[in-house]
């Protein structure tokens, strides 16, 4: 690797953040109907291409939400925001990547890359806006109009990174998104809640700078 200080691209889901779909389609059952299921729900939207499209920007929050009044609750008997808010507020924080990321020093350059939607975006930015605001970039798939593992993504990204794939360290918790990042010269590395991500990044910034440990 470059004596060049590394920049760090890292995931949302599942790194900095974990969320719970199932939670978010039990929510939004009951306020569809007493008939609908969380299990028709959590199908109809990710068992479908409304996934992707919604989260390549093709559609727009409100016509996704539209989408799920016309197949479960055709009259207008269902509020869009405690809908909206059944969808998309299933996010926590991750506390040990959080804290790692919080006590980097400045200069290591931080870059989001999620695949994610607008309306997902909608509530996990303010619970992570102090975080967010450490990072130069974030980098949204339903924003830039692609997903990983696609090419293109990566790509984006290393636009964002203003680096050499070589000095990027890339962390997600899918294979497929490590194969795809490796793929375009990135080092990619599968991140798991058992990692100590603080000893990690130790060892992988080691002749670059020292973490601060916590007292």
């Amino acid at each position: 690797m470059s004596r060049k200080t590394p920049v760090l691209l890292l995931d949302f889901g599942n790194v900095i953040g974990f969320f719970d779909h199932r939670l978010g389609a039990a929510r939004m059952a009951r306020l569809l109907g007493d008939a609908v299921s969380a299990d028709e729900v959590y199908h109809f939207y990710y068992g479908t291409d409304l996934e992707d499209q919604h989260e390549r920007g093709r559609l727009t929050s409100e016509e996704v939400l539209q989408r799920f009044k016309a197949r479960f609750n055709p009259t207008p008997t269902c509020d869009d925001a405690a809908l909206a808010q059944a969808f998309g507020d299933i996010f926590r924080p991750n506390p040990p990547v959080v804290d790692v990321l919080q006590r980097l020093p400045g200069h290591i350059r931080l870059v989001l890359g999620s695949n994610t939607n607008e309306l997902h975006y909608r509530f996990f930015r303010p619970m992570f806006e102090n975080l967010f605001e450490r990072f130069a970039a974030l980098v949204l798939s339903f924003q830039i109009g692609c997903r990983k593992p696609e090419a293109e993504f990566y790509h984006h990204c290393l636009a964002a990174c203003r680096a050499e794939a070589e000095r990027v360290i890339f962390f997600d918790d899918r294979e497929e998104n490590i194969r795809g990042a490796a793929a375009v010269g990135i080092r990619a590395i599968q991140y798991k809640p058992t990692m100590d991500l603080h000893a990690m990044l130790d060892q992988l910034l080691s002749d670059q700078v020292s973490l601060k440990h916590p007292k």
